[in-house]
């Protein structure tokens, strides 16, 4: 009897030490400013001291909670890989079969394979090194100050599956065909039951959550058609008998403890009990139906004329499960998976993310990759084929490897999301984006990616090219792996005169906190000071007032604090160093970030869901597994919120203009406007950066504001808006008529609209009591 379950990731991303909060006092908090001329030197070392004391003792802490979260992640993924292996397995053996005569047939291709290249250059252009070198009189490259060599493996597991529908009940049919359907059989008595799902064959116009591709070239219908076909089909329904449909997807900072609480109270004899679900969700429709056309067809255009390159929404059909919009007219300009590698001339690709649904993702791809041998190489923060269920079968279809990028310590993580995709022709095509590599993220959350367009070889003419393409190649330097190695070697070698953004990029690392060179190596909030000082945007207050905006969908806590005032990535770092004037932090503390505020003249902006907001969202409180913000649970997240969050945020909906506003932000973008009340902006950031100290870096308070720290790998871009205004538009990636400048596609409104008193922001945390959600579902916290 073959069993399968679905099921969705866990991840704690960008996981931060939650645990050096932990039992302190308001007045045992990190002092930042140890210079203070009002604190004795004796008290400054009896204070380093002390606190240094509860580090080691916390650390022990954090390691046991580690190894007990890692023995029930290994627990539950043998138990849930065991049963997805039997029924996947068969289904892999039987493409295997129908390809293996094809492949026979060209032996004489050999498989591409990724080798350190030897100092190649083209006579055009100097080599990276050499140009490197020219630099370094005139402009001194930063160097980390601590350079360990990158472990082999990855220092801890960053994800673990959890059944999506709580191990869902049921039998288990005897035979597959090539595409199934999972239906629920709610008929055991014992939520302590192991539940299995039911397996039928079903229609070939309709794909579900676990799909196989077809072998079939991508649908191409017109847009019209799509969408009349679209409307005679079947919508999911929900069923009132479900019971506890819990999932979780993390994109957090520092969530690591939550999950060790947790399962510490609910885990019995290896089964995860009812308790173990954060989410009370008895009304999900049995089936999440994805169309063909939602994952195969190009998405449809406005009509106007727009290239590929840019800032642009992924396709989304989640509007599918409600009556709420249409698909087509929500997805006008986006970008499908497809058209990113589903091509059956894309050759070789390079997958950089944190979080990988390998079966899924893998089914985009054309059968001619597969058929032909060409390679996929993925780079994450933890392994992916070592201990799968299917790693045989995997290798056997595809030329797949991986390579875990090593991280300093366990709070920081690999969140870049990146791909470089290689075609025919020798063209290449670089994507970042703010999607993880899985259904949830495809399907259930707002995504935004910038694409580079395909690049030829040649010699890079532009200022915004030739910093873009050596900020990538250095930024692939900071591995140290064979894989990116060779991978930035090739890089080094394709004209990219024609990107117009800059590359913020955030690598694990000691720094020098000074002002970068023009053409400087920096990572994290140093590089954001660099791209505004070299594109000649930095505030000046004297001239205009401005309105500064993070949109997020998590927020750490403090870098800082001190007798209980807290410094917050945002308020207390990122909006000082985009002013002219900026040498020094600010004391924690609201007092201190507002007074900066009315002395430079802008208003902070944090758009972020409110409950009300991810409970209206078309897969409801699921969707809220991928926001992540505490403020209830500690003093110190108390005390952040009320001095430095809560005042300045903001809803992520407003109308129906851009099609995602029931569709969960995944997305995050940072943007200042011009002084013109938001009719037109002077820069926008797109990318992975959270507002975290991880991500940004932070800090260190022993160095006495030398040096800086940064914890994780994050990519974004940045777009100047110098010679032409950015104008943010919805719907569409068009301009309005009569609209000059250049066009940035938002999938949220500005000038963005303040919470009202009544309005909470979302938290896994907080208990939303009889709050219901579009599926009648009700979210009662993690605990």
């Amino acid at each position: 009897m073959v069993r399968e379950s679905l099921r969705i990731r866990t991840r704690q991303e960008d996981s931060s030490p939650i645990s050096d909060l932990h039992g302190q006092t308001t007045e045992d908090a990190i002092d930042l400013d140890s210079s203070d001329e009002e604190v004795e030197e004796i008290e400054v070392e009896e204070e380093v001291e002390e606190r240094e004391e509860e580090e080691v003792e916390q650390e022990k802490e954090e390691a046991e909670d580690v190894a007990e979260l890692e023995q029930l992640e290994i627990a539950a993924s043998q138990l849930l890989e065991l049963s997805l292996s039997l029924s996947l397995s068969l289904s892999l053996d039987l493409d295997l079969e129908e390809e293996e005569s094809v492949s026979q047939k060209e032996t004489s291709e050999q498989p591409e394979t990724v080798k350190k290249s030897e100092g190649l250059s083209l006579d055009s252009e100097p080599s990276l090194d050499e140009e490197i070198e020219s630099e370094k009189e005139e402009f001194p490259v930063e160097t980390p100050l601590s350079k360990s060599e990158p472990e082999k493996s990855s220092p801890m597991k960053h994800s673990e599956e959890y059944d999506l529908e709580e191990m869902i009940r049921g039998e288990i049919a005897a035979s597959l065909d090539d595409e199934i359907t999972v239906i629920a059989d709610d008929t055991l008595d014992s939520a302590d039951d192991i539940a299995i799902v039911l397996v039928e064959p079903f229609s070939d116009d309709k794909k579900f959550l676990r799909r196989k591709r077809r072998k079939s070239e991508p649908d191409q219908k017109d847009p019209k058609v799509r969408d009349d076909e679209h409307k005679t089909k079947k919508k999911a329904k929900p069923s009132a008998g479900r019971k506890n449909l819990g999932s979780s997807h993390s994109d957090s900072e520092g969530d690591t403890e939550l999950f060790v609480d947790a399962l510490d109270s609910d885990w019995a004899g290896g089964q995860l009990t009812e308790q173990t679900s954060a989410f009370n969700l008895p009304n999900f429709p049995d089936v999440i139906e994805i169309e063909s056309e939602s994952e195969e067809s190009v998405a449809p255009k406005s009509g106007h004329s727009t290239e590929s390159a840019g800032i642009r929404l992924l396709y989304n059909s989640s509007y599918d499960l409600s009556d709420l919009g249409d698909k087509t007219e929500v997805n006008l300009d986006t970008v499908t998976i497809n058209e990113l590698v589903g091509q059956k001339d894309l050759v070789e690709t390079y997958q950089f993310n944190f979080s990988v649904d390998l079966e899924y993702f893998l089914s985009f791809l054309h059968p001619e990759f597969s058929i032909k041998r060409r390679k996929i190489t993925f780079i994450t923060g933890g392994p992916l084929l070592s201990g799968h269920p299917l790693e045989n079968q995997l290798r056997k279809k595809f030329l797949i490897s991986d390579v875990v990028a090593s991280l300093p310590n366990r709070f920081g993580s690999h969140h870049s999301k990146m791909m470089v995709n290689f075609f025919e022709d020798d063209e290449v095509e670089i994507v970042i984006m703010t999607s993880n590599l899985t259904q949830l993220d495809f399907v259930g959350l707002t995504q935004t990616l910038w694409r580079s367009g395909r690049l030829k070889k040649g010699k890079t003419s532009t200022t915004l090219g030739k910093r873009f393409r050596i900020d990538l190649i250095r930024y692939l330097s900071k591995y140290k792996l064979n894989v990116t190695d060779a991978l930035l070697k090739k890089l080094e070698h394709f004209d990219y005169s024609s990107v117009d953004v800059e590359l913020v990029a955030s690598s694990p690392g000691v720094y020098n906190l000074e002002d970068p060179k023009p053409k400087g190596e920096a990572y994290g909030y140093l590089k954001f000071r660099q791209c505004l000082k070299r594109n000649n945007l930095l505030l000046e207050p004297e001239k205009l007032s401005h309105n500064i905006l993070a949109q997020v969908t998590s927020i750490a806590y403090p870098y800082a604090t001190k007798k209980g005032k807290t410094s917050s990535i945002f308020t207390h770092l990122l909006c000082p160093l985009m002013f002219k004037d900026w040498d020094q932090l600010l004391e924690p503390g609201a007092e201190a970030s507002q007074q900066h505020q009315r002395e430079n003249r802008y208003k902070p902006h944090i758009v972020f869901p409110t409950a009300k907001e991810i409970a209206s969202s078309n897969f409801g409180f699921l969707s809220g597994t991928a926001v992540h913000f505490k403020y209830t649970t500690l003093a110190i997240h108390e005390q952040q919120y009320e001095q430095n969050i809560k005042k300045y945020l903001c809803k992520w909906s407003q109308g129906t203009q851009t099609g995602r506003e029931r569709v969960t932000p995944h997305v995050k973008y940072y943007a200042c406007d011009n002084g013109d009340d938001w009719k037109s902006l002077k820069w926008v950031l797109v990318g992975s950066h959270n507002l975290s100290k991880q991500a940004w870096g932070y800090p260190l308070a022993k160095s006495k504001g030398t040096q800086f720290e940064v914890d994780s790998y994050e990519l974004s871009v940045f777009k100047a808006g110098k010679e032409k205004p950015l104008i943010p538009v919805y719907g569409s990636d068009a301009l309005p008529a009569k609209t000059t400048g250049e066009a940035i596609r938002f999938p949220f409104v500005v000038p963005p609209k303040p919470y009202l008193v009544r309005d909470q922001a979302w938290s896994a945390d907080v208990d939303f009591g009889s709050l219901n959600d579009r599926w009648g579902n009700t979210h009662h916290g993690i605990f």
